[in-house]
């Protein structure tokens, strides 16, 4: 958008126009339509109403082939309004990239905590396990050596 053609510009210099492809951006078919038989030397011409994109999820349907091919330097002619409206879904596209980015790093950082509170758990229950096998072991190890205490000794 920064390097469009103002839609006034191109209406008043249209022979001046010298490029391959347009893309016409305006709110008005039929405004677009005279800028459409005023640029003569223009081979391609396509028109959008960038008024029917109302969320800016909605960008994301100039990302196709054919719309592309029309998004290079000094082949947008866009009105006043429609660059402000444009801009506007532009800057709100930012923000809420911006928002999911943050979102995304606050996600990562509970998960890099949560796997580092999984290994500390594993590694307390295994010590869990080691220790009440110890105990196991030495209360056995009392119980089997009282018991042969008390036993009776034999005589041959």
């Amino acid at each position: 958008l920064s390097k469009s053609i103002t839609w006034e510009a191109a209406a008043e210099n249209a022979t001046e126009v010298k490029t391959s492809r347009a893309l016409l951006l305006c709110e008005e078919e039929n405004l677009a339509a005279e800028l459409n038989l005023k640029l003569s030397n223009v081979q391609r011409k396509l028109w959008i109403n960038p008024f029917k994109f109302q969320q800016p999820e909605d960008l994301t349907q100039f990302n196709t082939k054919m719309i592309i091919s029309y998004l290079k330097p000094k082949n947008l002619i866009v009105t006043a309004t429609a660059r402000a409206h444009l801009e506007n879904l532009c800057r709100q596209a930012i923000e809420q990239g911006e928002k999911a980015e943050t979102v995304f790093n606050e996600q990562n950082k509970i998960i890099e905590h949560g796997i580092t509170d999984a290994a500390l758990l594993m590694k307390n229950k295994k010590n869990l396990a080691l220790s009440w096998l110890y105990v196991s072991l030495k209360q056995l190890l009392y119980r089997d050596r009282n018991l042969f205490q008390t036993l009776p000794e034999k005589t041959a």
